[in-house]
Protein backbone atom coordinates (compact mmCIF):
# COMPACT_ATOMS: atom_id res chain seq x y z
CA UNK A 1 0.00 0.00 0.00
CA UNK A 2 1.25 3.61 -0.78
CA UNK A 3 0.69 6.98 0.21
CA UNK A 4 -0.35 7.22 -3.91
CA UNK A 5 -2.97 4.81 -3.35
CA UNK A 6 -4.28 6.43 -0.52
CA UNK A 7 -3.96 9.70 -1.91
CA UNK A 8 -6.29 8.21 -5.01
CA UNK A 9 -8.84 7.16 -2.81
CA UNK A 10 -9.10 10.26 -0.85
CA UNK A 11 -9.79 12.40 -4.35
CA UNK A 12 -12.21 10.25 -5.60
CA UNK A 13 -14.22 10.50 -2.34
CA UNK A 14 -13.77 14.29 -2.17
CA UNK A 15 -16.47 15.17 -5.14
CA UNK A 16 -19.72 13.16 -2.74
CA UNK A 17 -19.27 15.76 -0.22
CA UNK A 18 -22.99 16.35 0.56
CA UNK A 19 -23.84 12.84 -0.92
CA UNK A 20 -25.62 10.20 0.48
CA UNK A 21 -23.83 7.04 1.38
CA UNK A 22 -23.78 3.60 2.43
CA UNK A 23 -21.13 1.66 3.99
CA UNK A 24 -20.67 -2.04 4.42
CA UNK A 25 -18.02 -2.39 7.69
CA UNK A 26 -16.26 -5.66 8.05
CA UNK A 27 -15.54 -5.45 12.17
CA UNK A 28 -14.44 -9.22 12.41
CA UNK A 29 -15.43 -12.67 13.03
CA UNK A 30 -17.05 -12.56 9.56
CA UNK A 31 -19.85 -9.62 11.07
CA UNK A 32 -20.65 -6.78 9.02
CA UNK A 33 -22.32 -3.51 9.91
CA UNK A 34 -24.19 -1.62 7.38
CA UNK A 35 -24.32 2.39 8.29
CA UNK A 36 -26.14 4.90 5.75
CA UNK A 37 -25.80 8.38 5.68
CA UNK A 38 -23.95 11.43 3.92
CA UNK A 39 -20.75 11.96 3.61
CA UNK A 40 -20.03 15.04 5.33
CA UNK A 41 -15.99 15.93 5.22
CA UNK A 42 -12.90 14.75 3.75
CA UNK A 43 -9.83 15.36 6.12
CA UNK A 44 -6.14 14.33 5.59
CA UNK A 45 -6.45 11.00 7.29
CA UNK A 46 -10.08 10.67 7.66
CA UNK A 47 -13.46 10.73 5.92
CA UNK A 48 -16.67 11.81 8.06
CA UNK A 49 -20.10 10.30 7.41
CA UNK A 50 -23.38 11.74 9.21
CA UNK A 51 -25.24 8.73 10.04
CA UNK A 52 -29.28 8.76 8.96
CA UNK A 53 -30.52 7.28 12.53
CA UNK A 54 -32.36 8.26 15.44
CA UNK A 55 -29.10 9.83 17.03
CA UNK A 56 -27.94 11.31 13.94
CA UNK A 57 -24.18 10.47 15.41
CA UNK A 58 -20.90 11.03 13.29
CA UNK A 59 -18.91 8.21 12.24
CA UNK A 60 -15.21 9.07 11.34
CA UNK A 61 -12.94 6.02 8.71
CA UNK A 62 -9.37 5.94 7.37
CA UNK A 63 -8.70 5.92 3.90
CA UNK A 64 -6.79 2.63 4.51
CA UNK A 65 -9.97 0.98 5.56
CA UNK A 66 -10.93 1.37 1.92
CA UNK A 67 -7.51 0.36 0.95
CA UNK A 68 -7.62 -2.92 2.56
CA UNK A 69 -11.37 -3.95 2.04
CA UNK A 70 -12.48 -3.39 5.30
CA UNK A 71 -14.83 -0.81 4.35
CA UNK A 72 -16.93 -1.02 0.89
CA UNK A 73 -18.61 2.25 -0.09
CA UNK A 74 -21.64 3.10 -2.02
CA UNK A 75 -22.42 6.60 -3.19
CA UNK A 76 -25.33 7.88 -4.45
CA UNK A 77 -25.15 10.91 -6.59
CA UNK A 78 -27.25 12.07 -9.68
CA UNK A 79 -29.19 8.92 -9.61
CA UNK A 80 -26.41 6.90 -10.20
CA UNK A 81 -24.29 4.43 -7.60
CA UNK A 82 -20.43 4.91 -7.47
CA UNK A 83 -18.54 1.85 -5.34
CA UNK A 84 -15.61 2.03 -3.95
CA UNK A 85 -14.24 -1.34 -2.83
CA UNK A 86 -10.73 -3.14 -2.94
CA UNK A 87 -12.24 -6.93 -1.77
CA UNK A 88 -10.01 -9.66 -2.50
CA UNK A 89 -12.09 -12.98 -3.49
CA UNK A 90 -10.50 -16.56 -1.81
Amino acid sequence: MTKMTIDRVKRSLQPFVGCEIELDVNIGRNRVVNHKGELEATYRNVFVVKADDESERRLSFNYVDLVTGNVVVALHKNGHIYRLANRTES
